[in-house]
């Protein structure tokens, strides 16, 4: 069974391990006090409201999605060979920008940016090792 050209059960790997790694990415002991002093944000500010959560759940989840699409074009030869490269340097510019035009420092960017790349890298590698 697939949906789009993905297995489900891929995808349903690539979410999980894209969630955890943003959990552990964002814990206070990692990147989480470093991000949340740079914007000069309160300790309560790592634990979101139920709603951010479940928004950013559904993002990672399309993500995740979309990257495995991407890895099952590839590896049927309808994609050109750079095309991950291309998704990669997407999410991370686009966050980047996206953290600047949001008024946040570069330390702020970095940290979201990477793990936008981070994240990317982890689905295609759990796609490349699935499929």
């Amino acid at each position: 069974m697939s949906i789009f050209g993905v297995n489900p059960i891929a995808a349903i790997i690539a979410f999980a391990a894209s969630s955890l790694l943003g959990y552990l990415w964002y814990l206070p002991q990692i990147m989480g006090t470093a991000w949340r002093t740079e914007q000069g944000l309160p300790p309560e500010a790592l634990k979101p409201s139920p709603q951010a959560l479940m928004v950013q759940m559904l993002a990672t989840l399309l993500i995740s999605w979309l990257i495995g699409v991407n890895v099952m074009l590839l590896q049927k030869g309808l994609l050109p060979a750079g095309t991950m490269i291309l998704l990669l340097a997407m999410f991370v510019v686009s966050t980047w920008a996206t953290r600047l035009i949001q008024g946040k420092n570069n330390k702020v960017a970095l940290i979201d940016s990477s793990y936008a790349g981070a994240m990317t890298i982890l689905n295609y590698l759990i796609y490349s090792i699935i499929y």
